[in-house]
């Protein structure tokens, strides 16, 4: 199932995206999440299966991008 969740920037998440190790994956984990939630509510049209296949890919095909930009 897909959330969407953008959260305001607090304490916390300054100092994880601040910290240098953390900084790329924390940072590029919310954005994929995000992403992600917003591409698989996107096309509320098509029917619930196809949909899901679809999102699935699309998960697949974004998450191999992000991690391959990472490293």
């Amino acid at each position: 199932m897909f959330r969407i969740h953008i959260s305001p920037p607090t304490i916390n998440y300054h100092r994880l995206y601040n910290d240098h190790l953390l900084q790329k994956e924390s940072f590029w984990q919310k954005m994929t999440l995000n992403v992600i939630s917003i591409v698989g509510f996107s096309s509320l049209s098509i029917s619930r299966s196809k949909k899901r296949k679809m999102a699935e890919r699309r998960k697949v095909d974004m998450f191999v991008r992000v991690s391959s930009y990472i490293q």
